[in-house]
């Protein structure tokens, strides 16, 4: 890719980042889900989105995928930065209906505030395509998916990434991989390809099913699949997360490892 995300994407040469910024980037990579209250469905934001034909371009030559059942999903964070330990909370709403969904994470710290997450899009037979991508700290920055055919927008920024078929947010692609988990039987060494856009820019993510591992976190232990994300630079955020079968492949446990040492587990806290 000739341009990178010069605030989050992987790859770049980066200023060091606060605490809350870190977990952002953690929790961002893999999934959020929108601020809903359980058992309240909302309404879609573009009614006529479920209404408009996904363009081919969005789906062609795309493996099956079936989507996890709505769900709140609450994780304990530890975190380090430097020296300097610390603890934060995250929230995971995910929630479909029809060929709609919303997802969003909430990531709050003390004395250091929140970040919120959301992802908004539709589904079909091979899963999440979203249509909107939102990432909100100090301030609000979107990446819109399609609203210039072919392409993926961002505020603020004249910047314009090709879409390719199955591109995913930095919300949305977990929640992906567990779709796509669903849908077949994992198999140690299996790779899988999305491009993956955050607030500012997209690039391509390569990941690997390392194998089927018992983790223990927070909520007991569970069995749970082993993805790892490829890195292809020296300076690639590493990420594994662990997707439990018992929970339609969700994330029960995510670490995160920066290449100067620093970071950020994230384990799940009780059974939904």
């Amino acid at each position: 890719m000739s341009h990178r995300d010069r605030r989050t994407g992987p790859g770049m040469h980066r200023h060091r980042l606060g605490p809350l910024t870190r977990l952002g980037l953690a929790l961002c990579l893999l999934w959020s889900t929108a601020l809903t209250v359980p058992g309240h469905a909302r309404t879609p934001e573009h009614p006529d989105a479920a209404k408009t034909p996904l363009p081919m371009l969005r789906t062609a030559v795309l493996a099956p995928a079936s989507p996890p059942d709505s769900r709140r999903l609450e994780y304990d964070i530890l975190g380090n930065a430097g020296r300097a330990k610390y603890r934060a909370s995250g929230v995971l709403d995910w929630r479909h209906q029809g060929s709609t969904y919303e997802a969003q994470m909430r990531i709050s710290a003390f004395l250091v505030g929140s970040r919120i997450q959301r992802s908004t899009g539709r589904l079909d037979s091979t899963g999440l395509h979203p249509d909107r991508f939102v990432d909100t700290s100090r301030r609000e920055r979107e990446a819109r998916f399609g609203e210039v055919p072919g392409r993926i927008t961002y505020s603020g920024s004249d910047r314009q990434d090709a879409l390719r078929p199955g591109a995913q947010d930095r919300l949305s692609v977990l929640l992906q991989l567990a779709s796509r988990l669903n849908a077949g039987t994992p198999v140690s060494g299996q790779r899988l390809e999305m491009q993956v856009a955050g607030a500012t820019g997209a690039e391509s993510w390569e990941f690997e099913v390392v194998g089927r591992e018992q983790v223990d976190v927070p909520a007991g232990v569970f069995p749970a699949w082993h993805v790892r994300r490829v890195a292809r630079h020296t300076d690639d955020t590493g990420l594994s997360v662990w997707l439990a079968p018992e929970l339609q492949h969700l994330p029960v446990r995510v670490v995160l490892r920066e290449p100067d040492g620093d970071r950020i587990e994230q384990g799940l806290r009780s059974r939904p």
